[in-house]
């Protein structure tokens, strides 16, 4: 089996990145988890599901363990903001 080393930029997500509403989330949203305790992340990606549990995903992101990939207007925005 062939591995491929590969860079992704994440963010911590806020309730919106993960959640439609208060009852709908976002289903098929890419998301990685990072430790409380290490401050590591897991070493795969999660998908929000059907299955995937309201109130521990919205217990995750409030604790500020969820992130989702960042956008190019996230990008742009950070670099905007550590150059001035």
């Amino acid at each position: 089996m062939e591995t491929v080393p590969a860079t992704i930029i994440l963010r911590p997500a806020d309730f919106w990145d993960v959640f439609f509403s208060a009852q709908k989330k976002r289903i098929g949203q890419p998301f990685w988890l990072k430790s409380l305790e290490t401050g590591k992340f897991d070493n795969k990606a999660y998908l929000v599901s059907e299955l995937t549990n309201s109130q521990e995903l919205k217990g995750w992101v409030e604790n500020k363990m969820v992130y989702v990939p960042a956008s190019d207007i996230d990008i742009q925005a950070e670099k905007r903001q550590s150059a001035a």
